[in-house]
């Protein structure tokens, strides 16, 4: 019996693969699949399909889908960081440094602040886009006052528009060495080296397509070890994009949302 089985690769994090998306900046977690299946109509070969999956933007705090409504998240994926007030904001040229209650401070720069409003009128949170536009931001602008407030920034612009951050969301995009160490591991589990006994771990298609609990088991697999191969995929064209789709959203290219490479037995 031919067995087709699908390969998948995925470059990033549990982030991405829980869905859980950081709002800002806007990073963006890729993966390249691969499924192998007798294609019927091809002449007989076997039809090599390869798509992306791709999902972008950020969300706060650690939270399942409601494809995970039933399933915990193990216990070292997501570590709860305190949430942290801002305490003091000294202005600079073209930087604000802010305080946090545990006395780390960062500095952002008056641009970035603006350019990053969270107000309604520039972001629509709903969407994860900001609605301010980049031709109407000045670079060289600076902020006709600001206050701490309530534990956040506040900071009103030259023409009277008030932007306000929170301590929590500032800490999580601060600029400094440490923050950007504490982002690349948040909410990822501890990656696994293969040794020369390392057996690829194997699922089945028709489970991980309609059980939630062996996805999710499949997933953390996949972000220990960084390759899975799933079993027993339907031969037709289009089972990979099915699985894609049961992980997140399938990431058009220039090639258009899919293409096959076939192979022809030749004498």
């Amino acid at each position: 019996m031919l067995v087709s089985r699908l390969v998948t690769g995925v470059r990033g994090n549990l982030a991405a693969a829980f869905s859980l998306l950081p709002r800002d900046p806007a990073i963006t977690s890729r993966g390249t699949a691969w499924g192998k299946a007798a294609a019927a109509g091809t002449g007989g070969g076997g039809g090599w399909q390869r798509a992306e999956v791709g999902t972008g933007g950020m969300s706060r705090g650690c939270h399942n889908t409601a494809r995970f409504a039933t399933q915990a998240i193990p216990a070292k994926a997501c570590v709860e960081r305190p949430v942290l007030d801002v305490t003091k904001a000294k202005v600079d040229t073209r930087t604000t440094t802010v305080t946090f209650s545990d006395n780390t401070s960062s500095a952002f720069p008056f641009v970035w602040l603006r350019e990053n409003c969270q107000c309604s009128t520039c972001f629509q949170s709903d969407a994860i886009a900001r609605l301010f536009l980049i031709d109407d931001l000045d670079v060289h602008i600076q902020p006709k006052e600001v206050q701490v407030t309530d534990g956040s920034l506040r900071m009103e612009w030259p023409d009277g528009h008030v932007s306000v951050f929170t301590g929590e969301w500032l800490r999580r995009r601060a600029f400094t060495p440490d923050s950007r160490a504490a982002q690349r591991t948040w909410c990822m589990l501890e990656k696994k080296l293969w040794s020369s006994e390392f057996e690829v771990p194997r699922s089945k298609y028709s489970t991980v397509m309609h059980n939630d609990k062996a996805l999710l088991d499949w997933l953390v697999v996949l972000e220990k070890y960084g390759v899975t191969v799933v079993e027993e995929a339907p031969r037709r064209v289009g089972a990979i994009n099915d699985f894609i789709e049961r992980l997140g959203v399938l990431k058009p290219t220039h090639y258009g949302r899919d293409y096959e490479i076939v192979t022809h037995v030749t004498p």
